[in-house]
């Protein structure tokens, strides 16, 4: 379990290395990183729901943990790497 910037987190999910958990509002969340046809592909979840994405920019700013960025809350939150 570790605290991650805006910039770090960004970092790991571009590297599509790792799926990337943590809670937000008491449900699980994260984000899963492919490449296919040597394009990345980001999925978010939160909860029940999903998105896909395909920029970590897009990811990043989209409100889609109840009506809040990952750049807005990535400091609130307690991430591990798997």
């Amino acid at each position: 379990i570790m605290k991650m910037t805006k910039e770090e987190l960004k970092t790991e999910i571009e590297s599509c290395l790792s799926d990337v958990t943590f809670i937000y509002h008491n449900k699980n969340a994260g984000v899963t990183a492919t490449v296919d046809d040597f394009k990345p592909k980001y999925q978010a979840w939160f909860g029940e729901l999903w998105k896909e994405y395909s920029n970590a920019d897009d990811l990043m700013s989209d409100t889609f943990y109840d009506n809040r960025s990952l750049n807005e809350i990535v400091q609130e939150l307690d991430f591990q790497l798997y």
